[in-house]
């Protein structure tokens, strides 16, 4: 690594949040929060882009990295989270992005404590098409691929998962793989199945509840044919509802934009911050 983290932990009800942070030195706060089956550190890359201007903080949320297990029948509320984490550290309204389960929990953060946010960037969150309840069928719904993959990671050693990923993604540097490959033998798995089934209905409600956020917030999308969640239609449909949307398309990546093409996401994220009241 080439910066310094500082490395803790915060109660947070029966939760206990593991975090990374840069130095504080006075500098505006930033939350990055990682999507399911990642850890804090996934967003160490970013970290090093924005430390010389930013207070960075890297929460491992419940069931991932080191923050603490998951407990059969525990409500799980990642949001309320990242709020008591926010408060502990006496944040003044920090900047919250997140990717994928991050980019949900950083939207209902924005949602049930708006006064806590000055502003979010959700990267590709996990947004269903089918956005209202009266749409939807009610039929039983089949376990999603990428939960079926999250119980198969505690059966693969970190170089198998590590020799997939170089040969899946050859174009990330190899650190990037090693973070990302480290995080998935730190899950939980007693929390898949229950924090699958808040995602999807979280998932979809979205454009219902986007209506109601107060403040900035920058929707960064990628190309649904290489695995992105968000399509241009949704992204526009954002716009429309809430005037506070922008929207960045980055084009040629897949789920996981920034680790697809940094340079383009530090250049859309750079320009939104650049341009916050």
């Amino acid at each position: 690594m080439k910066i310094m983290l500082e490395h803790q932990t915060m109660d947070s009800n029966t939760t206990q949040i593991h975090y990374h942070r840069t130095s504080p030195g006075g500098k505006p706060p930033m939350v990055f929060i990682h999507g399911f089956t990642d850890n804090g550190l996934c967003w160490y890359p970013i970290a090093e882009e924005l430390k010389e201007h930013y207070d960075i903080i890297l929460p491992d949320m419940a069931g991932h990295g080191l923050s603490s297990r998951y407990i059969q029948g525990q409500q799980i509320d990642m949001a309320q989270n990242v709020a008591d984490l926010i408060c502990s550290l006496n944040l003044d309204r920090p900047i919250v992005c997140g990717h994928s389960m991050g980019a949900m929990v950083s939207f209902e953060l924005g949602l049930r404590f708006p006064a806590l946010v000055k502003a979010l960037i959700l990267e590709d969150p996990p947004w269903q098409p089918i956005t209202r309840k009266e749409q939807l069928p009610d039929l039983p719904r089949e376990e999603p691929p990428v939960i079926t993959w999250a119980k198969s990671l505690a059966e693969r050693t970190y170089d198998e998962l590590l020799a997939e990923c170089r040969r899946d993604n050859p174009s990330w540097p190899d650190e990037l793989r090693q973070f990302m490959c480290h995080s998935k033998k730190q899950l939980d798995q007693r929390i898949i199945e229950p924090l699958a089934e808040k995602l999807h209905k979280n998932g979809i409600r979205w454009l219902d509840e986007l209506k109601d956020i107060t403040m900035p917030l920058l929707l960064i999308t990628g190309d649904r044919d290489r695995g992105a969640f968000v399509s241009q239609e949704m992204a526009q449909e954002a716009q429309r509802t809430n005037p506070l949307v922008k929207t960045a398309h980055i084009p040629g990546t897949g789920h996981l934009i920034r680790y697809d093409n940094q340079k383009s996401f530090m250049t859309y994220l750079s320009e939104f911050l650049n341009n916050l009241p």
